[in-house]
């Protein structure tokens, strides 16, 4: 009856930490997300853990010191355990390289990035939409390329309805490049 026991517990136990490797990880920073969705299951077993230790070898106040089984009722953490549910995909990737680790809805500013990423031609339509009706200007432009990011183009014809400075408005921010900062003296 008693090796059934340690048994259950042996066998619920190897499951909250998996491997070795995976606590040695997460101690050592280098853990990646499947680490932490084990972490989050392991804390979830805890619990049925404790209650198996307590019915196998009693109260933890009851065991005598120096018995190898006192402090046996490992600290439960559910606040950590619900937020590494909440936070982490159900299948998580192996590193955090591509992303796709963090469920969608958890959190706002993370949601919004995703969107310009899977619809950012979509997205920037949309802005020089807005961008036209807001200006007046027909012809605005939202472009993207490699040297100066994203960027409003404008024709000389509608020059004189671009509003200055650009960067005073609440939601606009001015780039430059390091030629034209120097030009004028920043």
């Amino acid at each position: 009856m008693r090796e059934r026991k340690a048994n259950a517990i042996c066998a619920r136990a190897s499951r909250v930490a998996g491997h070795g490797a995976d606590v040695t990880r997460l101690a050592g920073g280098s853990a990646g997300p499947r680490d932490y969705a084990a972490l989050g299951q392991g804390l979830r077993r805890l619990p049925k853990i404790n209650q198996l230790l307590k019915n196998s070898f009693g109260p933890p106040s009851i065991l005598r010191e120096g018995s190898g089984h006192a402090g046996m009722n490992i600290p439960e953490e559910p606040a950590l355990a619900d937020l590494l549910e909440r936070a982490i995909v159900e299948s998580p990737p192996a590193s955090l390289k591509n992303g796709g680790a963090i469920r969608p809805g958890y959190d706002a500013e993370l949601d919004e990035v995703r969107s310009w990423v899977h619809e950012g031609k979509g997205r920037l339509l949309e802005l020089e939409k807005q961008e036209r009706e807001h200006t007046g200007i027909p012809s605005l432009k939202v472009g993207f390329n490699n040297v100066f990011g994203y960027f409003i183009e404008v024709t000389k014809t509608h020059l004189s309805k671009v509003p200055l400075p650009l960067c005073a408005q609440a939601n606009h921010r001015q780039w430059r490049t390091l030629h034209h900062a120097r030009a004028q003296g920043v």
